[in-house]
């Protein structure tokens, strides 16, 4: 058998789970990868655009010799071109299709979690949100987090985490047979629910510099609308504070009580839109 350091790349730090980089490229590799196990050979594929590719170049380089090429989309001019990177290797698409790799467009990541430590789990969901992942906030004060994928998906692995957190969630469906057109999408709402999801995600971002910078950008204005929204609720009353919310757009702010220190307050006014997640000023 051929030792894994004689591969372009060591399965092994894969197989192995060890380091904060791999698990974050497992998780890309979920959402925007490919791998297939034959007889003749064993191809681990990841295909995404540009600039990103750039910088996800940059980190599975640190990890072997991967080969990269650029895919132009001949049919289809409009679309951007495709940045492969690729390797051959039997022991990581092994290891890679026994825990669900294969199967992932219908499959649960729940086997590939259960062989990351916890305390990496999170790189895990940053690279699959990097792939697949978006924040958005829309003309109504409304935010919300979503990962895409197809129809069939199996959320439970995303479902477990949003429990263990203590986040609410949805899961939207859409099929549509006179386009061929059929996704899924996990969704959590509210900007305090958001919030508590990214700050497990994001746990040790930027110091660590994996992960791109532009989506944890949007978690740094989601916390810059949520410090001026709790600071706009509330207000000295007499000798306590009064807490209110700033509501969003259009809508009446609610009063939410008086307390006896200005904390009190912030904190009355972060548990009311944690559990009203659509009561945001944008």
């Amino acid at each position: 058998m051929k030792s894994y350091n004689h591969y372009n790349v060591n399965p092994n730090q894969f197989i192995e789970v060890a380091t904060p980089l791999s698990a974050y490229l497992l998780g890309l590799i979920w959402a925007d990868g490919h791998v297939k196990n034959t007889p003749r050979c064993s191809p681990i594929r990841l295909s995404t655009t540009y600039p990103d590719a750039t910088y996800f170049v940059s980190l599975f380089t640190q990890t072997g010799k991967w080969c990269v090429y650029t895919e132009k989309q001949k049919n289809h001019p409009t679309w951007k071109d495709r940045c492969i990177i690729y390797t051959n290797n039997r022991p990581l698409a092994d290891f890679l299709v026994v825990n669900g790799y294969l199967a992932k467009s219908n499959d649960s990541a729940c086997k590939i979690l259960n062989q990351i430590p916890n305390n990496l789990k999170h790189y895990w969901v940053r690279g699959l949100f990097d792939g697949d992942g978006y924040i958005h906030t829309d003309s109504k004060g409304s935010h919300r987090l979503g990962i895409s994928s197809t129809y069939k998906q199996d959320w439970k692995y995303m479902e477990n985490i949003c429990k263990t957190l203590g986040v609410d969630y949805s899961v939207h469906r859409k099929l549509i047979p006179a386009k061929k057109h059929a996704s899924s999408e996990f969704v959590i709402y509210g900007m305090y629910r958001v919030i508590r999801f990214c700050n497990f995600m994001y746990d040790g971002f930027p110091s660590d510099e994996i992960g791109l910078y532009r989506k944890y950008g949007k978690l740094l204005q989601l916390k810059s609308t949520e410090e001026k929204n709790r600071y706009r609720g509330v207000c000295p009353h007499k000798n306590k504070w009064r807490a209110y919310t700033s509501g969003a757009n259009n809508q009446t702010p609610k009063h939410l009580g008086i307390f006896s220190t200005k904390k009190e307050a912030l904190e009355a006014v972060e548990v009311y839109y944690f559990t009203h997640p659509k009561c945001f000023l944008t």
